[in-house]
């Protein structure tokens, strides 16, 4: 399997935003703050500019809809020993992810794109 590509992604404003929630938190945010992270259209065009290629479709293709995304119930997984939320978009061939986590030094997300990796 291909490692994935990292895409680091300032989102300060999103950071920023991540306010007290009732919702459970995994990696410092919730399931509510990805889903407003990964409709960000400044997040999405990057993702969409820099996304390594893919066998299984285009990003446009693989990419959610925000319709998807408010839909989505995210996964807690856990990548290379750090906490991330997962999409997952199960297909014939192999299934492929966005993981989202947030890098507590800068206090910006990091998104990574491509087949599944989650432990």
């Amino acid at each position: 399997m291909k490692p994935l590509l990292t895409l680091l992604v300032l989102v300060l404003a999103l950071a920023a935003g991540c306010g007290s929630s009732t919702e459970d938190e995994w990696g410092g945010y919730t399931q509510g703050d990805v889903k407003d992270i990964l409709k960000d259209p400044q997040l999405q065009a990057e993702i969409k500019r820099t996304a390594p290629p893919s066998r299984l479709g285009t990003i446009e293709q693989l990419y959610p809809t925000n319709e998807e995304i408010d839909d989505f119930d995210f996964r807690k997984v856990t990548v290379r020993g750090e906490e991330n939320w997962e999409f997952k978009r199960v297909l014939e061939e192999d299934d492929w992810c966005i993981y989202i986590a947030k890098d507590e030094t800068t206090g910006s997300f990091i998104a990574e794109v491509g087949p599944c990796i989650a432990d």
